[in-house]
């Protein structure tokens, strides 16, 4: 268990995140399992509820309270410690190391001080030091553990204070360079970060970049993606869909995907036929549509595919004018030339088939789509055959199979009408 805990100590430190003991104070155990854990860097994960359990110890000063689980228990333990000022809390409990950690986050040096010399004592020390920057405090851990380099790495953390790596072992420094080369934004001080310098720099160019809302430090980023992503937050934040015209075509959708997210930004429904293709085209009529107290509105601003995608996800029962929306798609579905943009040739051939319906018009399935498929099922709604001989025989066929009548193959005049009555021969 205690070298286990040494590795995650490590992680700890090299990945620790910038919260205070402060920061987590509070009255709710289950309050610390929903703390967003820290994500520093872009470096692997550090659970920051590890603080807020000793807090929540500190606070509730029973130990009973403390969850039974030996994620929770040791640190919420250690909290308990501190404030009934009890180190038989901590001495005599299963994870006692763990437990005078979680005592050190919230205690003072005097309460670490009072442990005899040992592993103990040191993880308490180690806890205190988490957020100081005094380095003096290191000196009192034994150099021989990776509790030392840790503390030390930190708190050059803490002052953004590269000669503290300087100071420290080859091969051990990198990681100390790395991580004050990002607090300083200082991408020149990545070259001493090793195998890291590109994951270095890619994060101090990307802090400074979206700082100055500068997109062209956005491509000094060697990694497409991260660079990417980089000038989509610049463009949201600045609301300028130009920026997202500066991106490549056929990268993950990362083009059309700012587009959507910068139209939802600027509440520009426009813009969204932009995002067609990207994984989140759907969102950006559906997030917009659906802030509007008049959807149909902004879907009369449009036209052509983009009229008819917005039609897809436009809910007139969400706006206030209920009957004006309604009216509004039925004026648009009335027009022959939406069916022209649906998007599959199912679809295109149910809007003339409806439209024609609609207007009583048989004519109009003569404009596009699949005409035997239109007439046949005007012919089929207005009970009216006679409409197939603007078709071939393919609409009798058709025509005959929803009415289920075998007399309608007689009125084929072509080589379809054997088909037709095989067909119905064979039914019986």
């Amino acid at each position: 268990m205690k070298n286990n805990f040494i590795f995650l100590l490590l992680i700890l430190f090299i990945f620790g995140c910038k919260a205070s003991s402060e920061t987590f104070y509070t009255a709710n155990i289950s309050y610390c399992r929903d703390v967003p854990v820290s994500n520093e860097y872009n470096l692997p994960l550090f659970p920051d509820n590890l603080l807020c359990f000793a807090n929540y110890g500190k606070t509730t000063k029973d130990f009973i309270q403390c969850a039974d689980n030996d994620n929770e228990r040791p640190y919420c333990m250690g909290g308990v410690a501190v404030a009934s000022h009890n180190l038989s809390i901590c001495s005599e409990s299963k994870y006692k190391d763990e437990c005078f950690f979680g005592a050190g986050l919230v205690s003072d040096i005097e309460f670490c001080n009072q442990l005899n010399e040992g592993y103990s004592k040191e993880m308490c020390i180690l806890g205190f030091s988490y957020n100081k920057k005094d380095k003096n405090i290191c000196e009192q851990l034994s150099n021989a553990s990776f509790l030392s380099y840790d503390c030390y790495l930190n708190i050059a953390k803490n002052t953004k204070d590269p000669h503290i790596c300087e100071s420290m072992q080859e091969g051990f420094n990198q990681e100390c360079f790395f991580r004050v080369a990002i607090e300083r934004k200082d991408k020149y001080l990545c070259k001493k970060s090793g195998e890291q310098q590109e994951k270095c720099e890619a994060i101090v160019i990307d802090d400074l970049a979206r700082r100055k809302l500068d997109y062209m430090q956005c491509y000094e980023i060697k990694d497409y993606y991260q660079a990417a992503d980089c000038v989509i937050y610049i463009a949201i934040k600045t609301k300028d869909d130009n920026l997202c015209s500066s991106l490549m075509e056929g990268f993950a959708h990362v083009y059309q995907d700012c587009y959507s997210r910068v139209a939802i930004e600027k509440n520009d429904l426009s813009l969204c036929e932009k995002s067609i293709g990207g994984s989140e085209h759907s969102a950006c009529y559906t997030n917009i549509l659906e802030r509007s107290s008049n959807p149909e509105q902004l879907c009369k601003k449009v036209k052509g595919f983009e009229l008819t995608t917005c039609l897809k996800y436009l809910h007139c029962d969400k706006g206030k004018n209920v009957k004006g929306c309604l009216e509004f798609i039925y004026n648009v579905t009335s027009d022959v030339e939406s069916c022209k943009y649906q998007e599959t040739s199912g679809d295109k051939n149910n809007c003339y088939s409806e439209i024609a319906v609609r207007m009583n018009s048989p004519a109009i399935c003569l404009k596009g789509g699949d005409k035997d498929i239109c007439l046949s099922n005007f012919a089929y709604e207005k009970n009216i055959s006679e409409v197939c001989e603007l078709g071939t025989g393919i609409c009798y066929i058709r025509l005959a199979r929803l009415k289920n009548e075998r007399n309608l193959c007689f009125k084929i005049t072509d080589e379809n009408k054997a088909d037709c009555l095989q067909e119905f021969d064979l039914k019986v």
